[in-house]
Formats: structure tokens, C-alpha cells, sequence
């Protein structure tokens, strides 16, 4: 494996050549910032490729988790809360949810950066399916809950909210059934 160009020696860890072997690397010492990988393949006989991704690894003191949206659905007067988790050594300096392209800033509600701060924002939305994504900042450092370019999915607000689902129809028993309309 290539970690910003230079190498690291990977060990299989199951399977067979016939069947696939699956390799690891693991360190603990990358610094802060975002570092490109490339897988590095030879089999002894043949020279060594590359097989270049557009996966990188970011390493950042700051992280943002356990973050949703309750509920998940609804009509135009429910009220969405979107809460998201900051972590870091120090005070987020910007906490925002971003529904469909709009960033709205959040509150902070209780914890500490070093244990963890719940952030929560509630709003409105019209009608329709909605996207969202969580974003913060203590200053030199920046996070995103999907990372980028990830996006949550599958909020819908209609304008009557949803159906109740029924689970069972109570009616009088298919013998009565004549009795029911009187058609004078």
C-alpha cells in the first residue's frame, strides 16, 4: 500500500490465492490532514501496479457523530429535529445542518467538546423529499457527517404527513352483513 507516495507493507489476513486473500495495513501515526492511497500489486514474477482510487484518508482532532433527524417523515407542520455530536480538544466555532443546500446553524445543547457537545436544530420543511448533511469547524479544522460527498437521503414531508397504518379492521361479523344499509 501507498500512503502519499510512500510505501507500507501489507499481510494477508484470510483466504487463498485461488479463493482471494484479503491484506491489512494498519497505523496509528498518520498526521492531520488528508492523505492520498494507492493499492500496490505484484505477484514477484510480474513488475508491481498501481490501481489509483479517489479514496483518501482524513485525519482531523474534531469529529461529528450519531447524527439523524427525528422523524423521518411527516407533513408540512411537523417540526424536524436534526441532532448531531461534536467532538474535539476544543470549542466548535461553527456547528451547521445543511437540508437541501441551505447550512442552518444548530445550538448547542449539553456536553463538553472533549466528552462530546449534542448540537440540534428543529425546523419546518415543504413538501417533498429532503437531503441533508452535518458540518463543523473549530477554526483550523473542518468535519462532515456524511463525508464528503456523501448526503443523507430519505426525509419526505407531504402536506397531510403520512397515512396511519392500520392493523387489523374491526367490522360486524359477514353474517350481519345484509343489515348493514338500509336502502330506505
Amino acid at each position: 500500500m501507498e500512503i502519499d507516495d510512500v510505501m507500507h507493507p501489507m499481510t494477508a489476513t484470510a483466504g487463498t490465492p485461488s479463493t482471494g486473500v484479503t491484506y491489512k495495513y494498519t497505523t496509528s501515526s498518520l498526521s492531520e490532514g488528508d492523505h492520498d492511497l494507492q493499492f500496490v500489486f505484484s505477484d514477484g514474477t510480474t513488475p508491481a501496479f498501481k490501481v489509483f482510487t479517489d479514496d483518501a484518508v482524513s485525519v482531523s482532532p474534531i469529529t461529528l457523530a450519531s447524527s439523524k433527524v427525528s422523524p423521518a417523515s411527516g407533513s408540512t407542520s411537523t417540526v424536524f429535529k436534526f441532532t448531531t455530536v461534536y467532538k474535539g480538544p476544543d470549542a466548535a466555532t461553527v456547528v451547521d445542518v445543511n437540508v437541501d443546500g441551505t447550512a442552518h446553524a444548530m445550538t448547542a445543547v449539553s456536553g463538553t467538546p472533549t466528552t462530546g457537545v449534542t448540537y440540534s436544530a428543529s425546523m419546518t420543511l415543504p413538501t417533498g423529499s429532503h437531503t441533508f448533511t452535518f458540518y463543523a469547524t473549530d477554526g483550523p479544522n473542518q468535519w462532515s457527517d456524511p463525508r464528503v460527498p456523501g448526503i443523507y437521503s430519505g426525509l419526505k414531508v407531504t402536506a397531510a404527513g403520512q397515512p396511519l397504518a392500520h392493523s387489523s379492521i374491526v367490522g360486524p361479523p359477514p353474517a350481519q352483513w345484509d343489515n348493514l344499509y338500509d336502502p330506505g
